[in-house]
């Protein structure tokens, strides 16, 4: 026995046309879900590029 129920969309093939046209649309809105990667330029990130420079000038300076 086929299965041509596609509940809300319809029954047949214009229910499938419908749930297809649906999904795609719904596939193109998303960029996938999940997490979006971080930009790694947080405050923190800063700081220690900060504290790492003023370190790495005074080992420079002070010899």
């Amino acid at each position: 026995m086929k299965n041509d129920d596609y509940g809300y969309f319809g029954k047949g093939t214009e229910g499938y046309i419908h749930y297809m046209q649906t999904f795609d649309e719904t596939q193109k809105k998303s960029n996938g879900g999940g997490r979006k990667p971080s930009s790694n330029g947080g405050c923190l990130t800063s700081v220690i590029s900060v504290l790492g420079a003023v370190f790495i000038l005074s080992l420079l300076f002070t010899h």
